[in-house]
């Protein structure tokens, strides 16, 4: 099981102890796509994680780092195709932040108003 905490200082644990990454980008590529939760583009991530280096640099980042990520955190958390990566719809992942977006969306009634707008005592 791996665990995300995005809420506060920002750490991953696998198997009830810290993952371990070490690299920033490591856990804000896992991060990123936990929480988009759908397949980005290796070009994409490539540009958004290195773009300070040309695109064959900055795939080569990707490659290394992705490998980090399955070396630390286990093949089976991500999908890793020639052109797209996700989070494996099988992987065994908790995220707090989806867990919380998950309570807010049970506990809150179903409205469009913005969330300072149903309570008045929320308000400051």
């Amino acid at each position: 099981m791996v665990k995300l905490y995005l809420l506060g200082t920002p750490r991953i644990e696998r198997d009830g102890t810290d993952a371990g990454l070490g690299l920033h980008k490591a856990q804000a590529l896992v991060a990123y796509l936990a929480v988009e939760g759908q397949p980005q583009r290796r070009d994409s991530l490539a540009a958004l994680f290195w773009p300070e280096n040309d695109q064959s640099g900055a795939r080569a980042n990707l490659r290394r780092c992705l490998y980090r990520v399955k070396q630390s955190l286990g093949e089976e958390l991500l999908e890793v195709g020639q052109e797209t990566v996700e989070i494996a719809p099988r992987a065994d992942l908790w995220v707090d932040a989806c867990e919380f977006q998950r309570s807010l969306e049970k506990w809150l009634p179903a409205t469009d108003a913005p969330l300072d707008s149903l309570d008045p005592e929320c308000q400051a």
